[in-house]
């Protein structure tokens, strides 16, 4: 149950809203699916508009958060719902594939969509797919686009490994706001 009401007890949690997007089958559902379950799935299908997912966790300083996981469907033909779902965003994520570099190029189109709405709001650059990629990534290429729409910072990520993972979001879940607005009940306190 949401709430705008300020935690009166230990058992209500601030919600953040974040996103992932980016180009279609960069592995962006694979990802949230292995921060939520622990597990990597190489069977996952292709996302059709849009995925939700929920998970409570800590901050760096320890603080409980509940992360509301949008993940975008990349195919063009959904790029006109992404306005819609980053509209609110406390943080958000723009992903690509290492192993396929014309995802990283159309970057550029998802953020000028991003940023018209949300210009302020934390941004993390994915690189996704580190295992097939392996160890020659070289970061600094990635300097001018997170300078230019002023991203948080590049994080290197696998699935299947798990590198990166908890990183992300925990860097996600530190955007947490000093007052946060919105709470969620935790489910003992609903019962």
């Amino acid at each position: 149950m949401l709430t705008d009401e300020p935690p009166h007890n230990l058992n209500q949690v601030p919600v953040m809203k974040v996103f992932f997007s980016g180009e279609g089958g960069v592995g962006k559902t694979t990802f949230v699916e292995r921060f939520v379950t622990g597990i990597f799935n190489p069977n996952m299908i292709m996302t059709i508009g849009v995925n939700h997912a929920v998970k409570t966790m800590k901050t760096t300083d320890e603080r409980d958060v509940t992360l509301q996981v949008w993940d975008l469907g990349g195919e063009d033909r959904f790029r006109f719902v992404v306005q819609n779902y980053v509209k609110g965003s406390n943080a958000g994520v723009v992903a690509f594939d290492l192993t396929r570099m014309s995802s990283y190029v159309n970057l550029e189109d998802w953020l000028e969509i991003i940023r018209e709405v949300i210009p302020n709001t934390p941004l993390f650059l994915l690189g996704m797919k580190k295992d097939l990629a392996g160890d020659s990534i070289d970061v600094d290429n990635y300097q001018e686009l997170i300078t230019k729409y002023n991203l948080e910072k590049l994080i290197i990520t696998s699935s299947r490994t798990g590198e990166g993972v908890e990183e992300t979001f925990k860097s996600l879940a530190d955007q947490l706001p000093p007052e946060p607005q919105f709470f969620v009940k935790h489910k003992e306190a609903q019962e």
